[in-house]
Formats: C-alpha cells, sequence, structure tokens
C-alpha cells in the first residue's frame, strides 16, 4: 500500500480542485449570464465557496511568471483545509442536500446562483479567463508509467492530436 504522507494527497486534492473551479469560468458566458457545462459550474461554486470563507485560506491573483507571461497564482493554505474550506464547502452541501431531500428547487437556485459572477467582478474574471484560456490551449495529454527493467518511468506526451494518440497506443 502507499506509505507516503497523505496529508500531500489531500492537500493537492484540493488544490487541483481549486483550480477545475478556477477553469470552469471557461464555461460561463458573460453576456448571456449563463453557465454552458453544469459540472464546471459546480467547480467554479466550489472554488467561490472556499474563496468566501476567508481567512486568507485561497488566494488567486494573476502574475507574471519566470519568462515574463502573465500566468495565475492559485494558493491554498493547507493550514487551513480543515479548519476554513473543508467546514465551508461541508455546509454549503448540507444546505445543497436539505435542498434536494425537501424538493425546494427555488431555494438550490438561490444557492447556486448567488455565485454568478456579478458585473464588480467581469472584468478581473475575463482577465483571468483569458490566461486559463491560454493553460487550456496547451492541453495535458496524460502520461503512461512504463515499467522498464524492474524500474517505474513516467512517460510524457506532446500536447498535441499526435501525444494523444501515441499515448492511447502506448497505453493500450
Amino acid at each position: 500500500g502507499f506509505e507516503g504522507n497523505w496529508r500531500d494527497i489531500s492537500y493537492v486534492m484540493w488544490l487541483d480542485h481549486m483550480r477545475d473551479g478556477l477553469n470552469g469560468l471557461m464555461a460561463y458566458d458573460f453576456n448571456d449570464k449563463e453557465w454552458k457545462d453544469s459540472h464546471r459550474w459546480a467547480a467554479y461554486v466550489i472554488l467561490s465557496v472556499v474563496y468566501e470563507a476567508g481567512e486568507d485560506c485561497l488566494s488567486i491573483e494573476k502574475i507574471i511568471n519566470a519568462d515574463g507571461q502573465e500566468d495565475v497564482s492559485i494558493v491554498l493554505d493547507e493550514s487551513k483545509i480543515d479548519s476554513v474550506a473543508l467546514p465551508a464547502v461541508s455546509e454549503f452541501l448540507r444546505l445543497l442536500q436539505r435542498c434536494k431531500h425537501n424538493a425546494n428547487v427555488d431555494e438550490a437556485k438561490r444557492l447556486f446562483n448567488k455565485y454568478i459572477p456579478g458585473p464588480e467582478q467581469k472584468e478581473w474574471l475575463m482577465q483571468l479567463r483569458s490566461n486559463v484560456k491560454t493553460l487550456d490551449d496547451m492541453q495535458l495529454v496524460q502520461p503512461n508509467l512504463v515499467l522498464t527493467k524492474g524500474k517505474v518511468d513516467l512517460k510524457d506526451y506532446q500536447g498535441n492530436a499526435e501525444g494523444v494518440i501515441q499515448s492511447v497506443l502506448d497505453r493500450y
């Protein structure tokens, strides 16, 4: 079994979910003020719930990376996952479950619609989204683990159609 640090895995999973939430912006139409994908909307809502919880648990900002390019930085304070992020998400999901249990569609919509970006956020989120789009354009192709002479190696592929095809061919 796994002998590493489970806290590290938990942190990476939380951080990955926050990144998914930011990627959720790609499914939001600022002109029509509607979400085009419910799963991305849900990921964005979870990101927003954690961000709204405050206490410097989560920060998102535009930065200039080492290559001099605009980028997005997501910082999740690992020490606040259990005390801030988890309780905030748990409470949100508890409220959502209560709506589901009582068939209260209007209240469930209110919970989710609270996190539709407002006009005051549009410019900042549009800038973030352009950076997310740039990252989204550089699609990562799923790597493979390869056993060579008793050693496990990670085999990466190019982020294009050829890389996707080769990854699948090597996997199967």
